[in-house]
C-alpha cells in the first residue's frame, strides 16, 4: 500500500474515536448515578455529552491526518472532501446511537461495559484499518463473509475517510478504492 502511514492513521482515527465515544457513553449513566438520582436531568444527556467529548478529541486527530495527507501528496477534490465529512458523520451517528442504546442496557446489566470494550477491540480487526478490504475479498472470495464484512457500518466510515484522505495521495491508491 502506498502511503501506508496515512492509510493506517485514517482508519485509526475513525476506530479510536468510535471506541472512545461508545465506551464512555456506555459508562456515562452509571458513572453519574448519584447525579441522576438527586436531580431531574434527561438521562440521554450523559451519553450525548460523552459523544461530544469524543468529537472534540477528534478535531486534532483530523488536523494531523490532513497535514500528513498533504505531506504525502494529497490532492483534495470535492468528492474526497465530501467522503471525509460523510465518513466522520456516519461514525459519529453510529457512535451516538450505539452509545445511547448501550448506556441504557448498562444500567440493567453492568457487565455490558466490559463486553463493549472487547467488541471495540475486535473492531480494529474487522474494519479495514490495518489492511485494505481487497485483501479480505481475495481471502474469502465473493461469499457471504465479504458481504457481511462490507455491511459493517464502521467499515463504510473507514473507507470513506480513506477515500477522502488517502486515495488521492497517489494514482495507484485511487485505483485501489
Amino acid at each position: 500500500i502506498g502511503d501506508y502511514a496515512v492509510y493506517l492513521f485514517g482508519g485509526l482515527v475513525v476506530v479510536s474515536t468510535f471506541g472512545e465515544a461508545v465506551g464512555n457513553a456506555t459508562r456515562s449513566v452509571v458513572a453519574n448515578g448519584e447525579l441522576v438520582r438527586k436531580i431531574f436531568l434527561p438521562r440521554e444527556l450523559f451519553p450525548v455529552a460523552s459523544t461530544c467529548v469524543a468529537a472534540v478529541h477528534l478535531l486534532p486527530q483530523v488536523l494531523v491526518l490532513l497535514v500528513g495527507s498533504v505531506v504525502a501528496g494529497w490532492r483534495p477534490d470535492a468528492v474526497g472532501v465530501a467522503a471525509l465529512v460523510a465518513g466522520l458523520v456516519l461514525m459519529g451517528v453510529l457512535a451516538l446511537g450505539a452509545g445511547l442504546l448501550l448506556a441504557a442496557v448498562n444500567v440493567l446489566y453492568r457487565d455490558v461495559e466490559n463486553v463493549v470494550d472487547l467488541v471495540v477491540m475486535v473492531l480494529v480487526w474487522t474494519s479495514p484499518v490495518l489492511y485494505p478490504w481487497q485483501q479480505v475479498a481475495a481471502l474469502v472470495g465473493d461469499s457471504w463473509l465479504l458481504t457481511a464484512y462490507q455491511l459493517n457500518p464502521l467499515t463504510v466510515a473507514v473507507e470513506l475517510v480513506h477515500r477522502g484522505t488517502w486515495a488521492t495521495t497517489s494514482p495507484e491508491n485511487l485505483a485501489a478504492t
